[in-house]
């Protein structure tokens, strides 16, 4: 070959060659951004998961108190109503032997 072929064919297959080593370069470096990127939403997702977690965990443990509480209201309630139907029989008899 010529001096001048080769003196053009060298420089255009030297910046193809360093077009496709960059393309390949930064191809590479797009596809770790990306995984870096969905890690870190994977471990957002992950840190929000367990937060709401314990919030329910949370959020449960005040609802089975107070349906205990709510229960022995009830239960109190009840003993209450009893007396005091028992005090306005007692009230009742009175005023019947009174009469």
């Amino acid at each position: 070959m010529s001096d001048t072929v080769l003196s053009v064919l060298i420089p255009v297959l030297a910046s193809a060659l360093t077009g496709a080593a960059t393309w390949l370069a930064t191809r590479r470096q797009k596809r770790n951004d990306f995984i870096a990127s969905l890690q870190h939403s994977i471990d957002s997702l992950a840190a929000s998961y367990d937060e709401s977690i314990k919030e329910l965990c949370e959020v449960k443990a005040t609802n089975l108190d107070l349906t205990l509480k709510i229960k022995q209201l009830v239960h109190e309630n009840q003993l209450l109503r009893d007396e005091v139907n028992r005090l306005n029989s007692r009230i009742g008899a009175m005023r019947l032997s009174e009469s």
